[in-house]
């Protein structure tokens, strides 16, 4: 969602990376205060928005998406991308490829 992609999904981009950038603000500004802030980029976790995509690749499973974002905020993390297999890495290679190649991840 932080990377644009050809297609239907400009709004959806925007407002991820946005949400990011927010997230990655308030840590900043809170570092040394009371409150924690974590940014998680979710990858695709089974819900019932993905439920009804019969493209979906590399969904995992709600039971261990959902372990992976509360170990994250336990961690306090400043970013994290969940479930970490396969998304860390592809969300880096996502962003050097071209976008008639990141068509097939959206």
């Amino acid at each position: 969602g932080n990377t644009g992609v050809p297609g239907g999904k400009a709004a959806y981009c925007a407002s991820k990376a946005g949400m990011t950038s927010l997230g990655e603000s308030l840590r900043a500004e809170y570092d040394k205060g009371p409150i924690r802030v974590t940014v998680i980029e979710p990858g695709y976790i089974e819900s019932e928005m993905t439920a009804k995509s019969a493209t979906t690749m590399l969904m995992v499973d709600n039971e261990t998406g959902v372990r992976a974002m509360v170990e994250a905020i336990e961690k306090e993390k400043g970013r994290a991308v969940v479930p970490r297999w396969p998304w860390a890495p592809l969300t880096q290679v996502m962003r050097l490829l071209p976008p008639k190649y990141t068509k097939r991840f959206a």
